[in-house]
């Protein structure tokens, strides 16, 4: 009774968040990245509403999204392997590049901080870009949990529960999930 009272409790001061688009305009970021690789094959780049179509799914839908909107159709799957691998090494070298956190997000999670909530972040990128990233937007990163591509359980309370840490035993259980 006394370990569900204190989840329900923690329960109630954790917050989870999602990254890209809530917290933070990530579209520039991809449209750089894709719009590198895209020029590299010679390919014409997209612009920042055709960027923005074709978030959603994932970084490999982004790609092949932004190449059938570049080449006007199908794209040989060498080609798109390519401009993938092209684009995930410009994200490698800059995940912030032009990204910038929307309004009143900083002051969001300072407040909720001061009122003692956990807070947890969730992307479909990997985790190390945002947390690179998070001085550059403002962020303090210390009190929060980051999750990033295939760590993320599906399910949303393994990630409450993991971002409200109950005990040790219990969040490595999590993290495993």
């Amino acid at each position: 009774m006394i370990a569900s009272a204190r989840l329900a409790d923690a329960l109630n001061r954790c917050v989870v968040f999602d990254l890209d688009g809530t917290l933070v305009d990530t579209a520039p970021t991809l449209g750089w990245a894709i719009n590198s690789a895209l020029r590299d094959f010679g390919l014409p780049v997209l612009d920042d509403d055709a960027v923005r179509n074709c978030i959603g799914g994932g970084l490999d839908r982004f790609v092949a999204s932004a190449l059938l909107v570049a080449a006007g159709g199908e794209v040989d799957e060498a080609i798109e392997a390519h401009v993938r691998s092209k684009f995930r090494i410009r994200l490698e070298a800059d995940p912030c590049h032009g990204a910038t956190p929307r309004l009143g997000a900083e002051h969001l999670l300072t407040e909720l901080r001061g009122d003692g909530a956990a807070i947890g972040v969730r992307t479909n990128k990997a985790a190390r870009w945002p947390r690179r990233c998070s001085p550059v937007w403002g962020f303090a990163s210390g009190s929060t949990r980051w999750w990033g591509e295939r760590r993320v359980c599906h399910q949303s309370p393994p990630l409450i529960l993991s971002c409200c840490a109950c005990d040790a035993r219990t969040a490595r259980r999590i993290r495993r999930c």
